[in-house]
């Protein structure tokens, strides 16, 4: 009787330890399966641009942006296109290039290009200091300081202003044009004629 008993409590060891054996299996297979997974999938993935740093809430709704949401951007966007050193610039313009709608990529990209090489030469390094921000509607004027280097000299130190102007293209904010403009006339109203006139 003993002999069978023990021969009953072997069988049913032995059935455990099998089923034990086959669960840890299945999840060493298991996690070789996910780590497959994540390392095929590791490339890709979707970006989501958002300034930075954001100072204050902002909303989105249809095709409407926040004005501070526009003004955080273009905060952005100035730095990266005007605060730089010889080492950066590339790095910084790269950065500022994932902002840009697609019809104006390729031609920015090659004015940085051109620009790189020259700040390279000249080893310039300019600081923005943005002192008012202005918006009316997809555009933004950021008025500021503007303090350029080359090596140890001062180039230059002068007030500037610059406009930057969004374009929504299937719902996402893209950068359509930034240019230095007048510090007087940010949004070139004295360009444009009189409503009326005839002009």
């Amino acid at each position: 009787m003993r002999l069978d008993r023990y021969q009953s409590v072997l069988a049913n060891l032995t059935s455990r330890t099998r089923i034990a054996g086959t669960v840890a299996l299945l999840l060493a297979i298991a996690n070789l399966l996910l780590v497959g997974m994540v390392l095929s999938t590791g490339n890709a993935s979707r970006t989501l641009f958002i300034p930075a740093v954001t100072r204050k809430g902002f909303w989105i709704q249809g095709e409407e942006v926040s004005p501070s949401y526009l003004e955080d951007l273009a905060l952005t966007i100035a730095s990266y296109a005007l605060t730089y050193n010889p080492s950066n610039y590339e790095g910084r313009t790269q950065r500022l290039l994932r902002y840009v709608a697609p019809a104006s990529h390729a031609d920015l990209q090659s004015y940085f290009h051109e620009q790189a090489e020259k700040i390279k030469r000249f080893q310039i390094s300019s600081v923005f200091y943005v002192q008012d921000i202005v918006d009316r509607g997809m555009k933004v004027a950021l008025i500021g300081q503007l303090e350029r280097r080359t090596g140890k000299k001062s180039m230059e130190s002068r007030r500037a202003a610059y406009l930057v102007e969004f374009q929504d293209v299937g719902g996402t904010v893209f950068v359509k044009d930034f240019k230095e403009v007048d510090h007087d006339d940010p949004f070139m109203d004295r360009h444009r004629p009189a409503a009326g006139s005839g002009a």
